[in-house]
């Protein structure tokens, strides 16, 4: 490159309105770190009293981006508004602002599961809708994938055979997926 050449950077976000585009939304299991066995307690565990968080993230809006030049970058916006169970439920439980990652949530549940809260809570929780505006950032790859979808954290919480999905519609719980659910292959940022 000469001195007075300059590297070409531009990139283009399009929505994605193919309905027939399959998509995919995975969850990976919330195991509680193993705490000692007590044989009373694991006498009366059955598969009825069976508590599993699971983590995934929903697909709320897809997208295609065309990029030219290496690591460019592509500013986008969601906006929009989602029913869910109350996210903010969970989070009291360990006393969690609503703003907050929902990795720290799983990362609590991990470390310090509190069946008994989670279960009450499972028990009175109502769905409720949230509105979010998402700015965000995404950067293209090299691998071909060029179509994305941006979604929020969902926590699956399934108790005695019945499921429910907690989506958290925050900026810190964002991310971009693969319509097949895996991880998207470039850098993702909220703005």
């Amino acid at each position: 490159m000469t001195e007075n050449e300059t590297a070409v950077s531009e990139g283009k976000l399009t929505p994605i309105t193919d309905p027939t585009i399959p998509r995919t939304e995975t969850y990976q299991l919330v195991a509680p770190q193993p705490q000692p066995r007590i044989a009373a307690r694991s006498a009366f565990a059955t598969q009825t009293n069976k508590i599993e968080v699971y983590r995934g993230l929903s697909q709320e809006k897809g997208f295609s981006i065309s990029v030219r030049g290496s690591g460019t970058w592509v500013e986008g916006r969601l906006r929009g508004s989602i029913t869910t169970y109350d996210y903010q439920a969970l989070y009291q439980i360990y006393g969690l602002e609503r703003s907050q990652s929902a990795g720290i949530w799983c990362f609590q549940w991990k470390n310090n599961s509190r069946t008994d809260e989670l279960r009450k809570t499972f028990e009175r929780v109502e769905q409720m809708t949230f509105n979010y505006d998402l700015g965000f950032r995404i950067q293209g790859n090299d691998y071909g994938m060029n179509q994305f979808f941006v979604g929020f954290t969902t926590l699956r919480v399934d108790i005695e055979g019945q499921t429910k999905f907690f989506t958290v519609p925050n900026s810190a719980s964002c991310g971009a997926q693969l319509p097949t659910g895996g991880q998207y292959p470039g850098g993702f940022e909220a703005i």
